[in-house]
């Protein structure tokens, strides 16, 4: 678009325009070696980028398949400590109520409480080592 301070153009303008817009320059070759290498460079990092991100599929699909097998011994595991457990409680239960005329020896209600805690904290550790300690790199 003209300025306000400069005329319209005119026909002579139009007659002395060049009749193919001019060329550009062609870098030099330093500045084209320049180029190639900053190409270089960017494809090596491309590729190092595209293996790591390779890696850590793999690494995730390597995760979810153990995840995939540790999901129903670790379900049965905790469905047996919860079946134990709640047994545990019952017998203390008729114990402690002497239900049906029910009455353990303390001894023997001690092992029982103790091999319950036993379980729990046995299988919260087995757990917990199974997910922080065995776990790939």
């Amino acid at each position: 678009m003209a300025d306000k301070d400069q005329d319209p153009p005119t026909l002579e303008d139009i007659d002395r325009a060049p009749l193919q817009p001019a060329r550009k320059r062609l870098p030099t070759p330093e500045e084209s070696d320049a180029i190639w290498s900053r190409f270089h460079e960017v494809a090596r990092r491309n590729f190092e980028l595209e293996e790591e991100i390779s890696k850590l599929k793999r690494e995730h699909r390597t995760a979810d398949i153990l995840n995939d097998l540790a999901k129903p011994a670790a379900t049965n595991a905790f469905r047996f400590m919860c079946a134990y457990a709640a047994i545990v409680g019952v017998i203390v239960l008729l114990d402690g109520a002497n239900a049906f005329g029910f009455d353990l020896e303390p001894e023997l209600m001690q092992i029982l409480v103790g091999s319950t805690a036993v379980t729990v904290i046995g299988l919260f550790a087995s757990v917990l080592t199974g997910i922080f300690i065995s776990r790939p790199k």
